[in-house]
């Protein structure tokens, strides 16, 4: 993979994000007011399975493309569109991981 983050498992201590065996990626901040106490742990839990999101829509996108080229479906029929939405989408939150977006 060649976006320039890094690879492998990271994991969340709290409001840190950590590569195991090389330290900390990321610290979420916490809020400066009270409406937003837990966000930063939970901001910091999305942060954490981010690589393995990236994994799986990359992955999926691969399924879409083989579902399109091998079935007989219509780009109009409504699992053509399904699947041609689910390409989209895709496509598009991988474009800005990779910052093409």
């Amino acid at each position: 993979m060649a976006n320039g983050f890094t690879k492998g498992e990271w994991k969340r201590e709290g409001n840190k994000i950590q590569k195991i065996g090389q330290g900390t990626i990321a610290i979420c901040p916490s809020p400066t007011n009270n409406e937003g106490v837990f966000e930063f742990i939970a901001n910091a839990k999305l942060i954490a399975v981010a690589p393995a999101m990236y994994e799986a829509l990359q992955n999926s996108n691969k399924v879409f493309k083989f579902l399109k080229e091998k079935l007989p479906l219509s780009d109009t029929s409504i699992g053509g569109m399904q699947i041609n939405n689910a390409l989209f989408l895709n496509e598009k939150v991988l474009a800005q991981a990779e910052g093409k977006q």
